[in-house]
């Protein structure tokens, strides 16, 4: 887990916890965005943030597996030019 997803989490929790504390908060986006409770508007805030999160490290494994892809072939083709070096 790297810095920046510590952060993403504690973000998530302390904001989780202010609307614990101070519910008038929740209450006054749920009547904003016209929730008609504010769980729901909770639970709808907390499914945006997983997507969120989902969709950032969705297109962090993307990177990585085109770089494995990358990094692999390279070290194949250094084996290769390696083995017919030692042919000659």
């Amino acid at each position: 887990m790297t810095v920046a997803d510590s952060v993403y989490w504690v973000v998530c929790a302390v904001l989780l916890v202010i609307f614990a504390a101070f519910p008038g908060i929740a209450f006054f986006f749920a009547r904003l965005l016209g929730f008609l409770s504010p769980s729901n508007f909770v639970f709808c805030l907390i499914i945006m943030l997983m997507l969120i999160k989902l969709f950032t490290l969705s297109g962090q494994v993307s990177r990585l597996q085109n770089k494995l892809e990358s990094m692999s072939q390279e070290v194949a083709l250094n084996e290769k030019s390696r083995q017919d070096s030692s042919r000659q």
